[in-house]
C-alpha cells in the first residue's frame, strides 16, 4: 500500500473516531438534560398533588375538631339525645360538609351513631372495621390521625379523633369519624393541574412518621 493511501486511510479512521466520539459525547449530554428535566418534572408534579392532598388533609382536620372538641358531642356520647341528632345530624348537614359519613363510637368501640351521605351504612361499619385492624387509631394519647383507606374500588380520606369537651379538660369518651371520598371529581382537577394520570393502588401499610401531630391511620389494607 503507498503511503497516500495510508494517509488517506488514517485520515478517514480519524475522522470516523471523531464522528462516532461527538454522538456519544451529544448523546450523554442531551438525553442526560432530558432525564433531568423529566426528574425535576415528576419531583413539581408530586408536590403539587401532595399540596392538594394536604389541603383536604387539612379541611378534614379542622372539621373533626370542630365537632370532636365541642361539649355538645361530648354530652350526646354520655345521654344520646335526641336534640343533637336533629339539630346537627341531617344527611343534608353531611353533604354541605362534603363528607360521605359521621360515625360516632364509644370507648368499647362501638357504633353509637352513624349518619350517611354518600354510603350505606353497612359501609361505615366496614370503615370502622378496617380501623379496627390497628389499635393505634384509637389510641386516646395519639389524638390526631388522617389517612386513606380503600373500600369497594373506591379511595376514601378518613379522620379520626377522640371525642372530648371543648377546652379538653374531660377524658374522652369515644371516638369521631370522618369519611370523604377521593372521588373523580378531586383526581380530575389534579389531573388538570398536572399532566399525568392518577391511579390509586391499594398495598400493604407500613407505619408513616410525620414531622407533626397530624399522623397517619394505620390498617393492613389501607395506603
Amino acid at each position: 500500500m503507498s503511503i497516500k493511501h495510508k494517509t488517506i486511510l488514517i485520515y478517514s479512521l480519524t475522522f470516523i473516531v471523531i464522528i462516532i466520539t461527538t454522538i456519544i459525547i451529544f448523546n450523554v449530554s442531551y438525553f442526560g438534560y432530558i432525564n433531568k428535566e423529566k426528574e425535576q418534572s415528576m419531583v413539581r408534579n408530586f408536590e403539587v398533588m401532595n399540596s392538594m392532598l394536604e389541603k383536604e388533609e387539612g379541611n378534614l382536620q379542622n372539621l373533626l375538631v370542630d365537632w370532636g372538641q365541642w361539649d355538645d358531642t361530648y354530652e350526646f356520647m354520655n345521654k344520646f339525645n335526641q336534640e343533637y341528632i336533629e339539630s346537627n345530624l341531617s344527611e343534608n348537614t353531611i353533604e354541605d360538609l362534603n363528607l360521605d359519613n359521621l360515625i360516632y363510637v364509644n370507648n368499647d368501640r362501638q357504633i353509637v351513631y352513624s349518619e350517611e351521605g354518600g354510603m350505606e351504612k353497612e359501609d361505615s361499619q366496614a370503615i370502622l372495621k378496617k380501623l379496627l385492624l390497628n389499635n393505634e387509631n384509637f389510641n386516646k394519647t395519639n389524638t390526631q390521625r388522617i389517612g386513606l383507606l380503600f373500600l369497594k374500588g373506591k379511595i376514601y380520606m378518613v379522620g379520626v379523633l377522640p371525642i372530648t369537651s371543648t377546652g379538653k379538660q374531660l377524658e374522652s369518651n369515644g371516638t369521631i369519624i370522618m369519611t370523604r371520598e377521593i372521588d373523580d371529581k378531586l383526581l380530575n382537577y389534579i389531573e388538570k393541574i398536572i399532566p399525568v394520570n392518577l391511579m390509586f393502588r391499594e398495598t400493604e401499610q407500613e407505619k408513616f412518621e410525620r414531622e407533626d401531630d397530624w399522623t397517619y391511620i394505620h390498617t393492613y389494607n389501607g395506603i
